[in-house]
């Protein structure tokens, strides 16, 4: 039956997997109850949830049951589908303390809170793990106005923050391994090959200290265009191919002194993007060689003397032969000679050692002696499959050298290598190795930065741009254009990549050239100092924090962020601040900060932090002069009238307090609300000033008493002299008639003078008891009772039978309630009323009076009741007529004392019963309205309190 009514539900319609799951739930077993009673908000809530993509959940009423959307399954993990219909708190018992805070505050003040990559430890595959979400809870109110749940919209943004810190880690270590470096690397940009970044290495090897980044790299160091490095960095830049020297000398300027180095080197470019074939920047890895190759000339040289000596002093080979090794065995490169070994065919089948220098025996580790004569590919056996043997074999059928590089991985052996083999005949090589490991491997780390910065720009949270700045024939900047935007610039600025490179930066945005951004970007372009400021694109109503730096003279980078939400925040901040400030000061209570001041660890004084005007008027002082000043000096007496004892009680404690002080001090005489709430390190107070309703309340209670007793007098006098009236009265109706019956035959006027006083005695009397009976009323209810209206209605129509019956009235009287009330009272209440539709009938139509009642809270009534009573229960009963009605401005008037609508020929009547109804209702503490119209009858309103 449950599962029936809930498909039949409309806001139950769709939503996925948990449109079904909320649909089959049989929701009467929880606290919201069956779904069709919910209430109309909860519907609502639970119609756009689960037919929305987002993640949402509703948490309602006090136990925050749990209701939630497809979304938001992934979010919730093994705790799907269990968590549907059940506590918060529950649920994610694991976290309640971080959101259980926020969720109660929601419920309470009402008022909605936003987290942004907020760290949640959650429990939801079966363990904890970290997790960040940014969300927000918002009050969902029910009919009646009350907060009836949380609705909370969020996502989960773990994957953005561990990125975020992963990229941060990246970019620390990227730089780190540049400067750390075990080569000579430094980078040039631009034209002018301005150098942007150099290691230590390199600053040692070219002599210069680190003044020298950031100039151009002809006066860093001149000596590079006279030897020709500038041309090859501009021919490395125009043709965007890598270029390698081996062994180049250059004259440099060290010390003071020139010296000639020799280094091997690499110029590799550098794109900006890969967009582009533009080379911006060039990497340079210099390897100093200047000691090989001084000992490659002195070999050389060596090699040559050898020579000489060998055809002139055949008999110092031998002697000659163990300087060659010993030269072969200081060389920092690996030197070793290889002999073919041939099978029967001639075939080469291996190699066998003739000579190995130091380097290579250390490398194998093994001694010379030990390798001289063993098999190559006994000793390395790879080299029958990476290729050397082949060489090996090439180079001496051939007859032709070959140098390259090797990344060479055998043994213990994982280094990179610039070899040469050389044969020194049809049977025999040379090989010659340098260690380039730290080369190569810097080459690599600078192409793997490349690749990495690559990555930083595609992937960068931030948006990305380079500016072309577009000149006049003078050469005056007089706008620019975007030559450059990563994939996020477009959506931070809400627009297309296309819009963004074909306009101009004016045409994308008509406030760029005369906003202060583009003032800065001409002093960046001329100084080179970067820049970042906050902007406002008017075009797409964003905000955006702007980071710029000059790349060359007519280009500028820009990175920059949508900070939209936050510096709309920060603006309804700033706002806050200065209404808050406005309020403070134009507040018509004193208010005032305070500080407290310390003696040996003791709360001894407050010292005034901030004070607004009207407060600073009490002694005659701006709120400047009282700034810092000590609360003692300015009011003394505070000490000593426990006013500082509730100041330094609530400091302590952190509890607001709220007291009537009479502040009776210090030259004052003053009657103050006085309320002190801790806030921070201070002290808030706020206070008003009701000496004068103090003042105007003492002479009130004085009146009041006076009124009282003037009242009680005048009651007292009205009674007794309506008792003591009604006998002389009597007489003079008693004596007339006397009279009357003693003159026997009376003329026409006589009976006219006699019915004249009969009728004025009647008017006196009935006046007489009319205010008897209003004295009797205004004495108060002195005794209550439990009084059944239908019981007490009846009663009255049966007094008034006669009267009803000569009107050929119909009183309808439809179930009246059972009030607390005097007896007497009300039945004179009622009786005056229906006496009164009597009285006012209309002439040609038979009076219709109907009585009715109903519940009703004092707000659903048309009076104007205390606010404290809107909330309480009364019972409005109408007592409604067809008779000749009046005029509403009377509606007032007809309430007063001897107040008479129509004059006494047309109607009979003292003025005083419905002064009576009104006594009656206020002793009741109870309310009374009439509405009415001429000829249209009248409606007269009871309100009594329900019991």
């Amino acid at each position: 039956m449950v599962l029936h009514e809930a498909k039949g539900l409309p806001f139950l319609k769709g939503g996925g997997e948990m449109g079904k799951l909320v649909r089959a739930k049989d929701w009467s077993e929880t606290a919201l109850g069956a779904p069709y009673a919910w209430p109309s908000s909860l519907q609502t809530a639970v119609s756009i949830l689960l037919n929305s993509r987002f993640p949402m959940f509703i948490w309602w009423g006090p136990e925050l049951i749990t209701i939630y959307n497809d979304a938001y399954c992934e979010i919730a993990g093994e705790k799907h589908p269990g968590a549907l219909g059940r506590p918060g708190l529950e649920v994610w018992s694991e976290i309640w303390d971080v959101v259980g805070p926020l969720a109660e505050q929601v419920m309470i003040e009402g008022i909605s809170n936003w987290s942004e990559d907020q760290l949640l430890y959650i429990n939801r595959r079966g363990h904890r793990e970290e997790s960040y979400f940014t969300f927000s809870y918002s009050p969902v109110f029910d009919e009646s106005g009350k907060i009836g749940g949380v609705f909370c919209a969020c996502t989960e943004t773990t994957e953005k923050v561990l990125a975020t810190r992963r990229l941060k880690e990246s970019e620390y270590n990227l730089r780190h391994l540049l400067m750390q470096a075990p080569v000579a690397i430094c980078l040039v940009k631009g034209a002018d090959f301005i150098v942007e970044v150099a290691n230590e290495r390199m600053l040692h090897f070219l002599g210069r200290a680190a003044e020298i980044i950031g100039e151009p790299i002809v006066e860093a160091l001149p000596e590079a265009k006279m030897q020709g490095l500038v041309e090859i960095l501009e021919k490395v830049r125009q043709t965007g191919e890598p270029y390698y020297i081996s062994t180049f000398p250059a004259t440099l300027l060290i010390e003071g002194i020139r010296e000639t180095r020799y280094f091997d080197l690499v110029f590799k470019p550098y794109h900006q993007t890969t967009s582009t074939k533009e080379v911006s920047s060039i990497f340079c890895v210099a390897h100093n060689v200047t000691e090989q190759v001084g000992i490659r000339k002195r070999l050389e040289e060596n090699e040559a003397e050898l020579q000489r000596r060998v055809e002139e002093r055949t008999a110092e080979l031998a002697q000659q032969k163990r300087f060659i090794g010993s030269i072969l065995d200081a060389s920092f490169n690996g030197i070793y000679a290889l002999k073919a070994v041939r099978d029967k065919k001639g075939t080469i089948v291996d190699f066998r050692y003739l000579f190995v220098n130091n380097n290579i025996a250390k490398l194998l580790n093994l001694s010379a002696d030990g390798i001289i004569g063993t098999s190559m590919l006994a000793l390395i056996p790879e080299n029958k499959t990476n290729g050397f043997f082949d060489i090996f074999c090439d180079v001496l059928h051939t007859g032709q050298a070959v140098h390259n590089e090797t990344h060479f991985v055998a043994q213990d052996i994982n280094n990179w290598y610039d070899y040469v083999v050389v044969p020194t005949d049809k049977e025999t090589i040379v090989v010659t190795t340098q260690d380039i490991t730290e080369q190569k491997l810097a080459t690599l780390q600078i192409e793997l930065q490349r690749n990495l910065l690559d990555n930083i720009l595609e992937h960068s949270p931030s948006g990305i741009t380079v500016t072309e700045v577009i000149r006049n024939e003078s050469g005056e900047v007089i706008d620019g254009r975007t030559i450059v935007a990563n994939a996020i610039s477009g959506k931070y600025v809400g627009m297309s990549m296309e819009q963004m490179l074909n306009n101009k930066i004016s045409q994308n945005d008509p406030n760029i050239l005369s906003s202060p951004v583009f003032q800065k970007a001409l002093e960046t372009l001329a100084t080179g100092d970067p820049f970042i400021m906050q902007y406002y694109l008017e075009p797409t109503s964003r905000w955006l924090e702007l980071s710029v730096a000059k790349m060359n003279d007519d280009c500028l980078i820009n990175v920059f962020t949508d900070i939209t939400t936050t510096k709309n925040t920060q603006l309804e901040i700033v706002q806050t601040v200065e209404r808050l400030a406005a309020v403070f000061n134009a507040a018509q209570s004193g208010m005032f900060t305070f500080s407290p001041v310390y003696d040996d660890g003791e709360i001894v004084d407050f010292r005034f932090v901030i004070t607004n005007t009207n407060f600073a008027a009490y002694v005659g002082q701006t709120p400047d002069v009282l700034k810092g000043a000590l609360g003692s000096t300015w009011f003394p007496g505070y000490m000593n009238n426990g006013v500082f004892g509730m100041y330094k009680e609530t400091f302590l404690t952190g509890k607001t307090q709220q007291k009537d002080v009479h502040y009776n001090v210090d030259g004052h005489d003053l009657y103050l609300d006085l309320m002190s709430t801790k806030v921070g390190d201070e002290v808030l107070v706020t206070f008003t000033d009701y000496t004068l309703l103090k003042t105007a309340q003492f002479q009130l209670e004085k009146h009041i008493e006076e009124l009282k007793r003037s009242n009680a007098n005048l009651e007292e006098f009205a009674h007794a002299a309506s008792h003591d009236l009604k006998e002389p009265v009597r007489k003079v109706q008693v004596f007339s008639d006397r009279l009357k019956g003693s003159l026997g035959s009376l003329s026409n006027e006589q009976q006219n003078l006699f019915a004249r006083v009969e009728d004025a005695t009647a008017r006196m009397s009935l006046l007489i008891d009319d205010l008897l009976d209003y004295s009797h009323v205004s004495m108060g209810v002195d005794l209550l009772e439990k009084i059944d209206l239908n019981k007490k209605l009846q009663i009255v129509v049966n007094d008034l039978e006669v009267a009803i019956a000569e009107k050929g009235a119909t009183v309808v009287i439809k179930n009246l309630p059972t009030v607390t009330g005097h007896r007497r009272q009300l039945q004179q209440l009622f009786h005056n009323l229906i006496q009164n539709a009597l009285k006012y009938s209309k002439s040609d139509v038979a009076p219709q009076i109907i009585i009715t009642s109903e519940v009703v809270k004092g707000s659903q009534s048309t009076f104007d009741l205390p606010e404290e009573n809107k909330e309480s229960l009364y019972h409005l009963i109408q007592v409604q007529d067809n008779g000749i009605g009046f005029d509403q401005e009377h509606a007032e008037r007809i309430f007063q004392m001897f107040q008479r609508l129509h004059g006494r020929s047309e109607y009979q009547g003292s003025g005083v019963g419905l002064a009576i109804v009104r006594k009656v209702i206020e002793n009741h503490n109870g309310r009374i309205a009439a509405l009415s119209n001429p000829g249209q009858g009248s409606v007269f309103k009871l309100l009594l309190p329900a019991d």
